[in-house]
């Protein structure tokens, strides 16, 4: 059986005899291994690793002989029947001496020598800026020449003085050392001085423009302006307005700018004098020109004088003057021409007339001198034609003017007023309210400052400010009036005061099948009449009135409804219908010979006094009770029965309900007491 010896670890009975490698090369150059002698015992591998570099060789021994030596993977490494073993191509390789049946496996490592890759990165670098360079190589050492330039381990680059340095990139290993280079230009970022030439330059001419430091370029930011030559710096005005002026030097490390305004002036321009051609002999007027920036003068200082700056000319004696307005520049005068006469002064006249009109009447103005113009200053509120007659149209003061054909002449005024027309406006309000719910309400109207009365004050009043007080049922109408110089306008508004339905009126029983119908009342009136059963009793309305007609003996319910502004009401009378021929029959004539009646007189009442007479059946006394409008009682007694008796009424003026009852018989009556 065949013995194979690996892997042990007895290194003193080991001899190596290795020749090491080189440390470094000069830079750039690469560098190879030496061979490495090695002896070794059959049996035994060597206890530290055996490496070779590619093209260098090693020397195995052992110390058996007659063995044969062999490589498993020529193409890493070969070896010859001397030992001798040569590295080929980096890897790892398996040696084998064979003695017989023995076998000795040496591994051996090939290396390949250090590769620097080319150097990538910009080759320039601004004084005082940084620049990256790298390589595809890890593992290297970044190293410069000279100190132009400094690197980092990680290869950046700091320019430190202007020139060239040489950056260096080491790779090392066992086998050698490798160096890639790469010249790097540390430049100087650019400068410029100030630019000197003339500011301002008129359009046509020229200006040659310097800077202090040499080889830059020249550039119009506003071509239309001025241009400029490149290389000369001479610049050429071309139209009136500002220009910048740039020199920059341009390199590597960027632009530097410098600039210059430039001012391109335009010859001076005359303009055109604006302003009267007639002047006043002891007035003034104002002359203008466009152009500006200009000085004014006239040909006679005796005839008139002007202000140089202002352009008020002053007439001082009559005849023919010239006024001048002089422009100049750094590029030329110019000059604009005025021809002036100068006239006397001539008065109007005086005016006389109305000076207080209404609005929408007329008047004529006379004129103490002939021939000349009538003006309004104010048109809407008079106008005036040419013979004088004014028109007065709205409220306001205006001038009626008065100027003869001569621009000398002096102005007439007249100051007119205008009065408005009284206008009593819109009112605006509620047109009711309800007693006893509400009794004030205020109306306003468009116009301010005018009056208020009411037609019907016991039904409501209304003061100075448009508060209205009600105090009765019933309707009135206010009045607004505003008075002036010029009339009276007065406006009418229509007031109702309502209530809510507070009693029906009439019999509490009637005859069945009489022709003559029954007459109730609802209070107030305007209402919808209504009966619980027109079999019993029909009711028709009538006005504030029901006509009501017993038809079959029984009992009905007569109703009232009212809408108003207290809103929709209803009051309710049980009537009932009897046979009164059979009644009567009965219980005998006597107690049937009169329908219960109650009879207020004089109705009207003046000044509370009314005398009241209840007839009924029977001798029982009536209970009476008076209503206001509103529902409240304000007076209850007792009535004897078929007697008349007076009652003292301390009422105010309006309308009440009078009702009496009586041995079941309830009659109802209206009363208006006056005052």
């Amino acid at each position: 059986m065949k013995k194979m010896h690996y892997l042990s670890i007895f290194p003193a009975l080991v001899l190596i005899l290795l020749q090491l490698p080189i440390a470094h090369a000069a830079p750039g150059v690469r560098s190879a291994a030496a061979s490495m002698p090695v002896t070794h015992t059959i049996g035994l591998v060597l206890a530290a690793p055996v490496h070779v570099c590619v093209g260098a060789t090693i020397t195995l021994v052992d110390t058996a002989a007659g063995g044969h030596w062999s490589s498993r993977n020529a193409a890493i490494a070969t070896v010859d029947t001397a030992g001798i073993a040569v590295g080929v191509a980096a890897g790892i390789d398996t040696v084998l001496y064979v003695v017989g049946t023995d076998t000795t496996i040496t591994v051996v490592t090939i290396d390949a020598p250090p590769h620097a890759a080319p150097i990538s990165g910009t080759p320039t670098v601004c004084l005082g800026s940084l620049t990256m360079l790298s390589d595809s190589v890890a593992g290297g050492t970044w190293e410069c020449a000279n100190s132009n330039a400094v690197v980092t381990g990680t290869g950046t680059v700091a320019g430190i003085s202007n020139g060239v340095d040489t950056v260096l990139y080491i790779v090392t290993n066992i086998c050698g050392a490798d160096t890639a280079r790469l010249s790097i230009m540390v430049a100087t970022p650019p400068t410029v001085g100030s630019i000197a030439g003339l500011p301002a330059i008129c359009i046509g001419a020229h200006d040659s423009l310097t800077d202090s430091i040499a080889g830059g370029r020249w550039h119009s930011l506003n071509p239309f302006v001025a241009t400029i030559d490149s290389f000369s710096g001479v610049a050429t005005g071309h139209a009136g307005g500002v220009d910048t002026i740039q020199y920059r030097h341009d390199n590597s490390c960027g632009t530097a700018t410098a600039t210059f305004t430039l001012n391109v002036v335009a010859p001076p321009l005359p303009g055109f004098i604006a302003g009267a051609d007639t002047a006043c002999v002891g007035a003034s007027i104002t002359l203008t020109d466009a152009a500006g920036m200009g000085l004014w003068t006239n040909h006679s200082p005796t005839r008139g004088a002007i202000d140089s700056f202002t352009g008020i000319y002053g007439a001082l004696l009559q005849g023919n003057d010239t006024i001048y307005y002089i422009i100049a520049n750094m590029c030329g005068t110019a000059i604009a021409l005025h021809a002036i006469y100068n006239d006397s002064m001539k008065t109007s006249g005086s005016i006389t007339g109305m000076d207080t009109l209404c609005a929408g009447s007329t008047t004529a103005l006379t004129a103490s001198v002939g021939g000349g113009i009538w003006n309004s200053s104010a048109t809407m509120v008079a106008s005036v034609d040419f013979t004088g007659n004014v028109s007065a149209l709205g409220a306001g003061t205006c001038q009626i003017s008065y100027l003869l054909g001569s621009a000398c002449h002096s102005v007439s005024l007249f100051p007119l007023t205008v009065l408005p027309l009284p206008d009593a406006g819109i009112i605006d309000g509620p047109t009711g309210l309800c007693l006893p719910v509400n009794d004030t309400a205020l109306l306003t109207s468009s116009s301010p400052g005018g009056i208020w009365s009411s037609s019907n004050p016991g039904v409501a009043t209304i003061d100075s400010v448009g508060i209205i007080v009600a105090s009765s049922y019933g309707s009135t109408t206010f009045g607004y009036t505003i008075q002036n110089a010029c009339g009276i306008s007065v406006d009418s508004f229509v007031f109702a005061v309502d209530i809510p339905v507070t009693a029906i009126l009439g019999p509490a029983t009637i005859c069945q099948g009489v022709t003559t119908p029954n007459i109730f009342l609802g209070a107030p009136a305007g209402g919808n009449w209504n009966s619980s059963n027109f079999l019993v009793a029909a009711v028709v309305g009538v006005g504030g009135q029901g006509i009501v007609v017993g038809t079959a003996v029984g009992t009905a319910v007569i109703s009232y409804s009212l809408t108003n502004t207290c809103g929709t009401t209803t009051t309710t009378e049980v009537v009932d219908v009897i046979n009164c021929d059979t009644s009567k029959a009965a219980v005998g004539s006597a107690v049937f010979a009169t329908i219960p009646k109650l009879v207020l007189f004089p109705n009207p009442a003046q000044y509370g006094r009314l005398f009241a007479s209840y007839s009924a059946p029977g001798a029982v006394d009536a209970t009476c009770t008076i209503r206001n409008t509103a529902g409240v009682t304000v007076w209850s007694g007792t009535l004897p029965t078929n007697m008349p008796i007076e009652l003292h009424l301390d009422l105010p003026s309006g309308i009440y309900f009078v009702e009496a009852e009586a041995g079941g018989y309830r009659e109802r009556a209206k009363l208006d007491i006056e005052r």
